[in-house]
């Protein structure tokens, strides 16, 4: 049987390439795939989805077309809302089901009412908000024709999380799940994080590292864990 294939889906406001470095280091063990929202980087131009059930429709289209058979999908911050709603979709409309649903980094969507509401700040403070968490280059403030096209990919993104209100009723997966986040990372502490377990039937596992929110891109023993989940 040929490498597990596994689909990367990004956080708010990113692109596919913040999983470039993944292709080469995780050669070994799987076939890294990013996946680029509608409307980001190399996609840039077309529709940008504010609703999440939109998002993992197109999100949906782009792993039939590379027909997989086995694989998995991993997803973080935002893109945990989108792995959940897309591998849905494939449970129920193709033919070969995930293996596994990896997810990080925020809390499973009956919990979103805690989350900070952002969408609704003046866009300085809104992109103050991202610059915060070291995602951009502080310098981007200072090219407001940049910014303002982030600021669209941005916005939308955080319509997807913050106008979500779905879940109830919502099946669960019959795919093991598998999340993790960091220790540091107030929006996604362990008691909210296991709740995820609500929404499969399958085998559920948590893990949590001595890191902030972006610890699978800054922390050294994400990789050999991440190896391991991938490779099974």
């Amino acid at each position: 049987m040929s490498k597990v294939k596994v689909f990367c889906l990004p956080y708010a406001g990113g692109s596919k390439s913040i999983f470039n470095d993944w292709i080469d280091e995780y050669k070994d063990n799987a076939e890294i795939i990013p996946v680029e929202y509608s409307g980001h980087s190399s996609r840039f131009g077309e529709e940008l989805f504010t609703d999440a059930n939109d998002m993992a429709e197109d999100v949906f289209s782009t792993i039939i077309a590379e027909k997989p058979v086995n694989y998995i999908i991993y997803g973080h911050s935002m893109g945990c809302l989108i792995s959940l709603l897309t591998a849905l979709k494939l449970e129920e409309r193709y033919a070969y089901p995930p293996k596994k649903v990896i997810i990080g980094g925020t809390r499973p969507p009956h919990l979103s009412g805690k989350d900070e509401k952002i969408s609704g700040l003046p866009k300085k403070e809104f992109m103050d908000k991202f610059f915060e968490m070291d995602m951009m280059d502080p310098e981007i403030m200072d090219e407001p024709e940049l910014l303002d096209l982030l600021y669209e990919v941005f916005y939308a993104d955080t319509l997807v999380g913050e106008s979500y209100k779905g879940y109830t009723g919502l099946p669960k997966l019959k795919a093991p799940m598998i999340v993790m986040t960091g220790s540091q990372d107030d929006e996604a502490c362990e008691a909210d994080m296991r709740e995820w377990e609500k929404y499969t039937y399958g085998h559920f596992e948590f893990k949590e590292f001595d890191a902030g929110h972006f610890f699978p891109f800054n922390c050294s023993e994400f990789h050999d864990y991440f190896a391991g989940l991938i490779a099974d």
